[in-house]
């Protein structure tokens, strides 16, 4: 009985190496583009250079005149019963306004002309990190054929 049941533990190990075994082999080329597409490093620097980017036409848009728009409406609804004579009457009051503001900034101490620098110089940092980790595949290139 000892044996019977250790032949099909031996037959359930052997057939289990075929359960997990991989059906297709992976190149270093798939392997290394597989990295790059879920490296976590490479999404995160993908996102700082759209905030970057973002950033930076921001900071551009500084140079533009602010404009500001206002609309105001208010009803106001008023009945009062006069208590001598019973009789009543109607208050209704409609007000309205528009208001329009603008202004620009004439000099700021160089202000906006250095944030813009500076947004361009992260931006331009960014990237080159960003390409740096895309071109890992050199390296991994590297270090595989090395013997």
């Amino acid at each position: 009985m000892n044996s019977f049941k250790l032949v099909i533990m031996l037959l359930l190990f052997l057939q289990s190496n075929n359960i997990f075994a991989q059906k297709n082999k992976w190149s270093l080329e798939k392997c290394i583009s597989y990295a790059k597409e879920n490296n976590l490093q490479i999404k995160q620097l993908n996102y700082d250079a759209d905030i970057a980017g973002i950033n930076l036409n921001t900071a551009k848009n500084a140079y533009l005149p602010q404009i500001n728009a206002g609309l105001s409406q208010r009803y106001h609804i008023d009945r009062a019963v006069n208590s001598y004579s019973g009789v009543s009457s109607k208050n209704n009051r409609h007000t309205g306004s528009v208001s329009l503001n603008t202004g620009i900034d004439i000099f700021q101490g160089f202000k906006r002309k250095n944030n813009v620098q500076a947004k361009d110089f992260y931006l331009k940092a960014v990237s080159v990190r960003l390409l740096t980790y895309m071109k890992i595949d050199l390296f991994y290139y590297k270090d595989y054929f090395q013997f």
